[in-house]
């Protein structure tokens, strides 16, 4: 760059390239130029950041629609990593029916779980409503109808037995409802659950996990 000519105002080489590398050197005024436009202290990004970002969130002016993205559609439980499904727990009280050998149910929701109508007198090998106990008297079922959703997994355990049977009661999800055997707690025998008659009731917290 040449100073022929020059007039105020002109661009040196002096001034805005003086070691001559061919870069020119920052140009700047207290007018036009200041550190805390230009050269902003990490503080101040981070500010700036974070008042746009507020923007984007939920019920912001710039609100980011998220639907569809992976953890938007459900929840996950450990174990089973499929999203959507659903934990329940509910009651189940097996009492002395009006009729000797049969047994009435209930079915009450503790958290987040169906109820189920109650059954005064369920014999052995019948269907009443949604429940159904075997020929034998050893199982007992609940249909899937009776359930929100299709039951995936589901364990019990004795809240209250004030029978004298001594039972162990196992349970497990099936046909997407779910079954219970009755066993002596001892010998681990099975037990014809109508022998409930004359006797006091059983009540079983049951856990499960249904997939809607």
């Amino acid at each position: 760059m040449t100073d022929f000519g020059r007039k105020q105002g002109d661009m040196l080489r002096s001034v805005y390239d003086p070691n001559k590398d061919g870069v020119l050197a920052v140009a700047q005024t207290e007018a036009d130029m200041t550190k805390a436009v230009y050269d902003p202290t990490l503080a101040t990004i981070v500010a700036l950041l974070a008042n746009h970002s507020a923007e984007h969130e939920s019920g912001g002016d710039d609100e980011i629609d998220v639907t569809g993205l992976v953890g938007t559609e459900g929840s996950e439980i450990l174990g089973d990593g499929t999203l959507g499904r659903v934990v329940r727990i509910v009651s189940l009280i097996i009492l002395d029916a009006v009729d000797a050998n049969k047994i009435r149910v209930r079915v009450t929701a503790l958290w987040n779980g169906d109820a189920v109508a109650d059954v005064t007198n369920i014999a052995k090998g019948d269907t009443s409503g949604h429940y159904n106990l075997s020929a034998d008297g050893y199982t007992f079922k609940i249909a899937a109808a009776a359930f929100t959703g299709n039951v995936l997994f589901a364990t019990a355990s004795i809240y209250h037995d004030g029978t004298t049977l001594a039972m162990n009661i196992g349970c497990g999800a099936f046909e997407s409802g779910m079954r219970f055997r009755f066993t002596d707690r001892d010998s681990a025998a099975d037990i014809d659950i109508t022998d409930l008659y004359s006797e006091d009731y059983l009540d079983a917290r049951i856990l499960y996990l249904t997939d809607a």
